[in-house]
């Protein structure tokens, strides 16, 4: 679907614009692989003739990429059931990628603890280690 806007009849406000669902997804993939990974970033990068490039838009300021809360909309669409799908689609294409399944999967997450003293910010108390930390 291409860029398009509606007047909207209430004054004052801009019109919406709406994006294609492809260019959303290609604008967060690529602005998490560019050190981004936060919907928050979609407002200061939509308008980086970098990435407009690489979403297959021409650089144009008059026709920016989508905002955050755009995003964040498009971020929070899937329901429950979607995601578990979409998750068990993930691992039947891990699946099939070896010529007979692996007897087992080994989820080895990082459970290191980075302690903080203090006031830092961002810093929680976590319950398991007993102490603030990251």
């Amino acid at each position: 679907m291409p860029l398009s806007t509606t007047a909207c009849p209430i004054r004052g406000i801009p019109p919406t614009v709406f994006h294609a669902q492809q260019t959303l997804l290609a604008q967060r993939a690529y602005q998490s692989a560019c050190g981004d990974p936060d919907a928050n970033d979609c407002d200061t990068l939509r308008q980086d003739p970098a990435l407009q490039l690489a979403v297959d838009r021409l650089p144009d300021r008059a026709t920016p990429l989508t905002s955050q809360p755009a995003m964040t909309r498009l971020e929070y669409t899937p329901s429950r059931t979607q995601l578990y799908r979409m998750a068990a689609a993930f691992v039947d294409v891990f699946l099939q990628s070896y010529a007979s399944p692996p007897a087992a999967i080994v989820l080895d997450f990082d459970n290191t603890d980075s302690a903080v003293y203090g006031h830092q910010q961002l810093a929680l108390f976590n319950g398991y280690y007993r102490h603030r930390c990251y």
